[in-house]
């Protein structure tokens, strides 16, 4: 396996603390990588530094060896894609769900006007959605159907890496398992790189090949996510284990 992401001492700083200090990791292609840790760990500050959101202070984020910045953002988004926790917010709430997907298709020049019916119809129904479903407004869906349209609009652009910060952290476990389901058969059919955000060690046990443990913004244990669960070095990795290990006896 090759490396189509490199995070090298990555770092960015809020003005009353620090999000991420010294983060460096490698993201291999066509495989998860977990990042997990407890909310305010800095989880989401890595993602939207590598997703541009957020500037790099220092340290260096390479995509297939070059550094990130010399993409522009079109050619960048077109390799990698965000998902976030709550798409309610991402999506623009007066348009309705197929005015957003046809925007990202017109937008990245991937079709003609005349051409985007098919495509938004395709797109949403591989994920689990019908083509009523674009008719409807963000707030008018469910939660696990607007994360649906929001992975929907990622996968327009074919991405060969999806960031998805916390996705299933708003939904009811049925839900979650869905939508967990519905990444595991992206994860097959499409060859997708993952970048995986969660608070749940348990997740990222299932879903990822790979894993990092954050905590105050600084990674205290990454490696196979395998040996993590059943060989924790740190701490604190061995206590989110417990605690997925205790819920799970106790289910």
């Amino acid at each position: 396996m090759s490396s189509v992401l490199s995070c090298q001492g990555l770092a960015h700083a809020y003005s009353r603390s620090v999000g991420v200090s010294g983060v460096s990791f490698e993201l291999e292609k066509q495989t998860a990588l977990g990042i997990v840790g407890e909310s305010g760990s800095g989880k989401s500050t890595i993602a939207h530094t590598i997703c541009r959101f957020l500037d790099l202070e220092s340290g260096e984020v390479l995509l297939d060896g070059k550094n990130i910045e010399e993409y522009s953002l079109k050619d960048y988004y077109k390799r990698i894609q965000y998902i976030p926790q709550h798409p309610q917010l991402f999506f623009h709430p007066k348009r309705t769900i197929y005015q957003s997907l046809e925007e990202v298709l017109l937008n990245f020049g991937l079709a003609e006007k005349s051409s985007c019916d098919s495509l938004i119809r395709e797109s949403l129904e591989s994920v689990g959605l019908t083509r009523a479903h674009g008719d409807l407004f963000p707030l008018q869906l469910s939660g696990g159907e607007c994360q649906r349209a929001s992975i929907a609009r990622a996968l327009l652009v074919e991405p060969e890496i999806l960031v998805c910060d916390e996705i299933t952290s708003a939904l009811d476990v049925t839900v979650q398992a869905e939508v967990m389901e519905l990444l595991e058969k992206i994860k097959q059919e499409r060859e997708t790189t993952f970048l995986f955000i969660s608070h749940d060690i348990a997740l990222v046990h299932a879903f990822c090949e790979y894993s990092l443990v954050l905590k105050d913004g600084r990674v205290i244990e990454q490696g196979e996510t395998s040996h993590l669960v059943e060989h924790p070095q740190a701490d604190y990795t061995a206590l989110l284990v417990n605690q997925y290990k205790s819920f799970e006896y106790n289910q």
